[in-house]
């Protein structure tokens, strides 16, 4: 028996820096386009989520990694905000090597996203939401890097977690990387410690994360 063609794809949207709504809202039609022409603008004025700069840390023997961007405070907050103030939950810090580079993003669980908007669609409408696919859309916090001397150095004190934080990078415009020597621990707004997966197999993770790499390549050139 063939199966069923689905009805529609359901469009969920997972984690965007900055981006607040209220989860099972649901369009048709008409309505639908418009809100897809409003969400599309939005996403353009939001943080891109890349890091400008990345450290990597040893502290106690644990290796730690910094993503130095603009608006820490902002997303710090809505971070915790969308993952319900248990963001080790609800996200993983999942890395990529190729070749001499690498790339690492703090992903969101697809799985929790999906069962959040299923329960709030069935509050909100009173009914399971259209058969259908699912589509997910999402922007990680992450860095992609050309070379991997600082992670792989750090690599070797990674366990099954990774302690992530952000800095403002204009604490790091004039050079200071020496943290402890200048007073920028202070200055880390530390996010949690998430379950690091080094990536091996074809996945939406996997390739997620290479195309970053692939994209940083075509622009860079390859190291």
């Amino acid at each position: 028996m063939a199966k069923e063609t689905p009805k529609s794809t359901n469009i969920i949207f997972s984690y965007f820096p900055l981006l607040t709504g209220s989860p099972g809202t649901s369009y048709l039609g008409e309505e639908a386009k418009q809100f897809a022409e409003a969400v599309s603008g939005k996403l353009d004025e939001l943080p891109s989520g890349s890091a400008r700069g990345c450290l990597w840390m040893v502290d106690d023997g644990e290796a730690a990694m910094v993503l130095a961007m603009d608006d820490t405070a902002a997303i710090a907050e809505h971070f915790g905000y969308w993952s319900e103030g248990k963001p080790e939950e609800w996200f993983a810090f999942h890395y990529l090597e190729k070749g001499r580079s690498y790339a690492g993003a703090l992903m969101p669980s697809f799985l929790k996203t999906s069962e959040r908007w299923k329960i709030a669609f069935q509050l909100r409408h009173g009914y399971p939401p259209i058969p259908g696919s699912e589509s997910l859309v999402f922007r990680p916090l992450h860095f992609v890097g050309k070379t991997k001397q600082a992670f792989d150095a750090a690599k070797e004190h990674l366990g099954e977690k990774l302690r992530v934080g952000l800095i403002e990078m204009k604490e790091l415009e004039d050079g200071q990387f020496l943290l402890e020597k200048q007073g920028l621990q202070d200055k880390i707004l530390w996010l949690g410690r998430f379950r690091a997966v080094a990536e091996k197999k074809k996945g939406i993770a996997h390739g997620w994360l290479d195309a970053q790499i692939e994209a940083m390549w075509e622009d860079e050139g390859k190291p």
